[in-house]
């Protein structure tokens, strides 16, 4: 999965910019909708009853999405991220339980000023409230989900004793809690993003 170099250059000169406010690391999620085209790709078929001409078009598939990001604000690295999912939206898929991606089980070590962690993706489609035994969508999902980090600033200089006294409590220092409400993408596209 790609993120776009204009998406990480603004994270970072966002990171900059709040860096000289924050001497300590500031996890935050970012939702993005991206509208993005694939290179143009050519197919060709048979036309004509006696099959004896071939006719070609071209085409470019549309593929239309919310990525989420996890970006340190912060001056200084987060340490020990452990990330936690909180409420049952489900992707249209088998398996698409958001809350059993293994993102979430995971300790991220550390993620160093300004750096960005791709979380996951909802297609567009992962919105919509379809019928039980299938069929046309019949409406958009309202639930709403949650996603929470837990995280230490560096063991070094004015840090040493707060980060200390959270390791005998057994706790991070620092936590941080995002709220996406499906409601907000109901809106025009983005410009669409052409690749090829």
């Amino acid at each position: 999965m790609e993120v776009p170099i204009s998406a990480l250059t603004g994270a970072v000169r966002i990171g900059v910019q709040v860096a000289a406010n924050h001497r300590r690391p500031v996890l935050e999620v970012y939702h993005e909708l991206r509208n993005v085209f694939s290179p143009p790709h050519e197919y060709r078929w048979w036309a004509g009853a006696s099959l004896d001409r071939m006719e070609k078009s071209t085409t470019r598939h549309q593929d239309t999405f919310v990525q989420f990001t996890l970006v340190n604000l912060g001056g200084v690295r987060a340490e020990s991220v452990k990330l936690s999912f909180q409420g049952d939206f489900d992707r249209n898929m088998p398996d698409g339980r958001l809350k059993d991606l293994e993102i979430f089980g995971v300790n991220v070590a550390q993620m160093a000023p300004g750096q960005a962690l791709f979380l996951f993706r909802i297609d567009i489609h992962d919105f919509s409230r379809y019928p039980e035994g299938g069929g046309k969508p019949i409406g958009l999902k309202d639930e709403t989900f949650s996603i929470s980090a837990a995280y230490s600033g560096p063991t070094s200089g004015l840090n040493r004793l707060p980060r200390l006294w959270s390791r005998m409590l057994r706790r991070s220092q620092y936590q941080m809690r995002y709220t996406f409400d499906p409601k907000i993408i109901r809106t025009d596209f983005p410009a669409p993003e052409y690749h090829g």
